[in-house]
């Protein structure tokens, strides 16, 4: 009972995208009572945030948890308005070694963030509200 009050108040509040990303994870174990309402004002910042998003891992975490509000709120809306953009974003990240970079001013890149990546452009395509470009 006490981790979901926590889990409602994270979602609840203006908390930062890891937190809102890992309250939801929790939630989906816990299946905890959550009100639509609250869902819906989650999701509605994340899509608004999702263009915003500069690093690879805050499209990641913005990403994951729409899903995962996608999974627990079915009827929540989270299909994102510019998929192919966000698609892109992420894929601008990509290196020709396989390897991707956290942010497109920081080179340094690592096989952990092309997992990231790959999980990012997964949940992309599956919030997509159109067919994404198959050339990409």
């Amino acid at each position: 009972a006490t981790t979901c009050r926590n889990v409602a108040e994270n979602l609840g509040s203006s908390s930062s995208l890891k937190d809102l990303f890992y309250a939801l994870k929790v939630n989906h174990i816990l299946k905890c009572k959550v009100d639509r309402g609250v869902f819906q004002d989650t999701a509605s910042r994340l899509k608004a945030t999702v263009n915003d998003a500069s690093t690879l891992v805050d499209i990641y975490y913005t990403i994951g948890s729409l899903v995962l509000i996608k999974d627990q709120a079915p009827d929540v809306d989270v299909l994102l308005a510019d998929a192919d953009g966000t698609f892109h974003s992420i894929k601008a990240l990509s290196q020709s070694d396989g390897r991707w970079r956290y942010s497109s001013d920081n080179p340094e890149s690592s096989t952990y963030a092309a997992g990231l990546a790959l999980e990012a452009l997964a949940g992309v395509i599956s919030l997509a509200s159109s067919e994404i470009d198959q050339s990409r």
